[in-house]
């Protein structure tokens, strides 16, 4: 036994520590960051050469990825390391921090809710913020759920003043979402530049979007009537046997006011389809409401062990994600597309452990 446990030990200490490993992937995301709070949309890891396409959810993923290592890792002296921006200059991570928070809070509409501008998570909302007017859902819900995670760190820190004001812009950017954003039923998904509305029920094709609803829920940021309305509205028109499309009904012609999501096949790519990335999150805003029995399902729903049953429909390989699966208006609907080429699997992992398993 002792023999045992020796090798084991030796075996451990060639082995990568996770918290190390987190700290270099961090550090990794921090120097494509600019001075200014942005980050590089993407990058060729062999050049370094990366692109500022102006996507206006990329500084909020640098935050969340920032958060939850110091929260997994406890290594809150990481905040005082010095870290090189990707063009220019250095400073601490807490500063890399609150650029990027900053740089989101400088980019708002005139009502108050992060401008989309090139696009956000969604790349196939490529027009609707070129002029610089448009608004996303999806970045006010992040940026207030950030809001939240970083006042939390401060005040753990013992910075009560700055965690208070960024309370403040929470509460503000809340009263506007819920003012500007809600459309009766469920959430907006955002606005063009000429100020019209989106994701909305006046719409007649792409009335509503899954990831309006869902990051209003993990936010905080609807109230608990809205958020139940929301999720049922999810549930009721956008609710499959393969799980809930990415939203409907899906586009049939092009619209140049929306993007190239509008130029995809009806029920292909973006397009009204079960994209599977974002089902994750509704999984997890059905958690937080404590609605167990309804996140279990959409896990169920678009998993690959059940679909690769049925392989003859799915045509995928049932021991990985896809990133779509055709939607409705598709003549292939069920049918899995583009497996591997997704972040579904990394956030189904988290999800799973930090909500479904509770851990």
């Amino acid at each position: 036994i002792i023999g045992f446990r020796d090798s084991w030990q030796d075996m451990l200490a060639v082995l990568p520590n996770d918290s190390d490993w987190g700290r270099e992937r961090a550090v990794y995301v921090l120097v494509h960051q600019v001075p200014d709070g942005y980050s590089v949309h993407n990058w060729d890891p062999l050049t370094n050469i990366g692109s500022k396409t102006g996507h206006s959810d990329d500084p909020m993923w640098l935050v969340l990825g920032l958060i939850e290592y110091l929260k997994e890792s406890g290594d809150l002296v990481f905040l005082d390391e010095s870290v090189r921006y990707y063009d220019s200059g250095s400073e601490t991570v807490r500063h890399h921090l609150f650029k990027a928070l900053d740089y989101t809070l400088a980019h708002m509409s005139d009502r108050g809710i992060p401008l989309i501008m090139a696009a956000d998570w969604n790349d196939g909302l490529d027009y609707v913020g070129r002029q610089g007017r448009g608004e996303s859902s999806m970045v006010a819900g992040h940026l207030a759920w950030m809001l939240r995670e970083v006042a939390s760190l401060l005040w753990f820190l013992g910075s009560d003043s700055l965690a208070q004001h960024y309370l403040e812009q929470r509460d503000k950017l809340i009263r506007n979402i819920n003012q500007h954003l809600w459309d009766g039923e469920w959430y907006i998904r955002g606005t063009r530049d000429d100020g019209e509305a989106f994701g909305s029920s006046r719409n007649i094709e792409g009335r509503i979007f899954l990831n309006a609803q869902s990051w209003m829920v993990i936010s905080g940021a609807a109230p608990r009537s809205r958020a139940i309305r929301c999720m049922d509205s999810l549930r009721k028109h956008l609710s499959t046997p393969y799980g809930p499309c990415i939203f409907m009904p899906a586009y049939q012609e092009p619209d140049p006011k929306i993007g190239i999501i509008t130029r995809f096949a009806p029920g292909t790519k973006e397009n009204g389809t079960i994209f599977c990335h974002p089902t994750v999150w509704a999984i997890m805003a059905e958690c937080i409401l404590g609605r167990g029995a309804r996140a279990w399902e959409y896990f169920n729903q678009v998993l690959f062990i059940n679909r690769g049953k049925d392989p003859d429909l799915y045509k995928a390989e049932p021991y990985v994600f896809c990133e779509f699966v055709d939607g409705p208006d598709s003549a292939y609907f069920g049918e899995g597309r583009f497996s591997w080429m997704t972040g579904t699997a990394s956030w189904m992992w988290k999800v799973c452990l930090d909500w479904i398993l509770g851990v």
